[in-house]
């Protein structure tokens, strides 16, 4: 048997799997959809909003937040 590794009995490369990219940050995936990464990350450094119902309780209880 030969004892040369596996990689050396590969001749040839397959080609990595590509994905439609327009330029503009969307992507077109291989159903044909179009996604955007950006979209779905918010960078604005706040902490989410309670909703106004924990903000109202919060008020009336006399915490601040």
């Amino acid at each position: 048997m030969d004892n040369r590794a596996f990689v050396t009995w590969l001749t040839e490369q397959s080609p990595t799997p590509q994905l439609k990219a327009w330029g503009n940050g969307w992507i077109e995936l291989p159903d044909g959809r179009r996604w955007n990464p950006g979209l779905s990350v918010k960078f604005n450094g706040q902490a989410p909003r309670p909703p106004f119902w924990r903000r109202l309780l919060n008020a009336v209880r006399g915490r601040r937040g």
